[in-house]
């Protein structure tokens, strides 16, 4: 299994949710409004001069499913201005009802 973390301005999430969908990821999570240090400097959502958002999508998935998605996604992230990270993971199942 892999896990996949991908950060983009959050104006890119639609095109990247469309990626996503195109290589059959049947589940991922968007967490907004995100602050950091990258290549465009610090952002975060509470600068008043800042009017990009940065957003960040991590999702889960097969070995073979990952490698598709990068080789379609690598491309697009130059445009996205983004960054995308793949690890290694173990997808730990719970019990069928949470408490």
């Amino acid at each position: 299994m892999k896990r996949i973390d991908i950060v983009v301005g959050a104006d890119k999430i639609d095109e990247l949710v469309d990626i996503l969908l195109e290589n059959k990821i049947r589940g991922y999570s968007i967490i907004r409004r995100i602050s950091g240090l990258g290549a465009r400097g610090h952002r975060t959502p509470e600068d008043v001069l800042n009017e990009e958002e940065n957003v960040l999508v991590f999702l889960v998935c097969e070995n073979d499913t990952a490698k598709a998605l990068v080789e379609s996604l690598q491309p697009k992230l130059k445009g996205f201005g983004g960054v995308c990270i793949v690890s290694d993971c173990l997808w730990v199942e719970g019990a069928a009802v949470s408490y």
